[in-house]
């Protein structure tokens, strides 16, 4: 389905022009991977603390991953916090 989704994912990105975008959890950092070609680490924790800058059409674009909370409400929620701070910076 990630692979089926990523030229639309692709579409949809460089029509809004984000300056950032956060990934949480795997399934996304897969999918941002396949729609531009990213090499990326494959799991979410290689990518913790990392931010990678993407020359698009419409400028450059950063991104993050981190851990999505899950089910249990508010588990990872720092992690969330503490990566969406280091990216507007």
């Amino acid at each position: 389905a990630v692979r089926n989704c990523s030229g639309h994912l692709h579409t949809s990105v460089l029509a809004i022009r984000p300056k950032r975008v956060l990934m949480l959890g795997r399934v996304p950092l897969r999918a941002m991977s396949l729609a531009f070609d990213l090499d990326l680490p494959s799991s979410v924790r290689a990518c913790r603390g990392r931010q990678w800058t993407l020359a698009l059409p419409h400028g450059d674009m950063t991104v993050a991953a981190t851990y999505f909370p899950g089910n249990n409400r508010h588990r990872g929620f720092d992690a969330i916090v503490e990566t969406l701070r280091n990216l507007m910076r």
